[in-house]
């Protein structure tokens, strides 16, 4: 299946395009469904959908109101109108001819933390984001964006405009959500997350302008950074518990899966037991870590330094290969020194975010 690009330059072209593509023939439904994938046919759910003459959706197949394939987390063809969304709303590029004449394009990054979406919705924004445009994607940065040529600037310096994963989702989704973090990132309010460009045509240049629309797109969060007026409180405790658990490594169990496991399952169940924390949680509550950093005869020290040798693991589950099991170098120990840090940071909640 090749992976095709479009870069259209004009909504004329979309159309054009459009009206090029033959509708997919199904067994069961003929051309009914109204099918056009946007480059190869053996990709055919990702498509050009027409919502009106002057509104065009270019679809990467499963995200919200897609109502010929359907999301993944709930059915858009289903009858529950109460689940029903606007495509247009949740679609990667949405194409706009107004009464004025002008011409808009709408961009929007996936829904929340959907597992696996986020592969197939960035590659289909880098493929078929408008010409003058391209999706970024910094090298170890989280954070996604629409790069293009700011025209508001007399120099037309390249800008980068954050674009935020949506989080809204249809109220009858939202008031049935499960009880769990993985979930919390949900709102049925419009969250403005979606970045739009109006096509600037006043230029003789080669490449598409565009104008970005500033009321449109959130602002970008700044990277959480370390407390270091907390952290400072507890270094010589890290510093001894690290140095305590490395002594200790060599004497435990580490290849028995079983006493790992349950040891960390102890620590977790005292954690939501004594904190009240979600059943559903991967790691201590956070008072209960900074407790164990300062007290060393706490009975769970040990079952904490269990789950951060596991979190060292570079092997499988059933054939464990823990890194601080294996440092045979000074390079190895200070890679290992820096796990450390970082999972401190994390679970004892160093890390303060704005």
């Amino acid at each position: 299946m090749a992976m095709t690009i479009s870069k259209f330059k004009s909504f004329e072209e979309v159309v054009k395009h459009y009206k090029s593509i033959k509708p997919i023939k199904e067994q069961d439904n003929g051309t009914s469904r109204n099918i056009r994938p946007i480059g190869d046919r053996a990709r055919k759910w990702e498509t050009i959908q027409k919502i009106n003459r002057n509104c065009y959706v270019l679809s990467c197949g499963h995200e919200r109101g897609n109502e010929l394939f359907g999301h993944w987390g709930y059915a858009a063809t289903s009858d529950d109108t109460d689940y029903k969304v606007k495509l247009e709303n949740y679609a990667p590029i949405v194409w706009r001819k107004h009464r004025d004449g002008s011409t808009s394009v709408k961009i929007n990054n996936m829904c929340g933390s959907d597992s696996g979406c986020d592969i197939s919705h960035y590659s289909f924004l880098r493929r078929h984001l408008p010409d003058g445009m391209e999706f970024h994607e910094p090298q170890g940065n989280a954070k996604r964006y629409v790069r293009y040529i700011n025209v508001d600037r007399r120099d037309w310096k390249v800008e980068d405009v954050f674009l935020a994963k949506k989080s809204t989702v249809p109220r009858a989704e939202y008031d049935n959500k499960p009880d769990n973090k993985w979930f919390e990132w949900m709102t049925p309010k419009d969250d403005n997350s979606s970045l739009v460009f109006t096509l600037f045509k006043d230029h003789d240049h080669s490449v598409t302008l565009w104008e970005h629309d500033k009321t449109t797109g959130q602002k970008e969060p700044r990277s959480p950074r370390v407390n270091k007026s907390v952290k400072v409180k507890y270094a010589d405790h890290i510093n001894k518990l690290y140095e305590w658990g490395m002594t200790m490594t060599p004497l435990l169990p580490l290849r028995d899966t079983d006493y790992v496991v349950d040891k960390i399952n102890e620590l977790m169940e005292y954690s939501h037991d004594r904190f009240k924390t979600n059943e559903y949680a991967s790691e201590p509550d956070y008072r209960l870590v900074r407790e164990i950093l300062r007290r060393e005869q706490h009975p769970y020290r040990l079952h904490f330094w269990l789950m951060f040798v596991r979190s060292t693991n570079d092997g499988w589950s059933v054939d464990p290969r823990y890194a601080v099991s294996m440092i045979t170098c000074k390079e190895d120990a200070v890679r290992v020194r820096a796990r450390y840090n970082r999972f401190m940071n994390k679970v004892a909640r160093f890390m303060e975010k704005n």
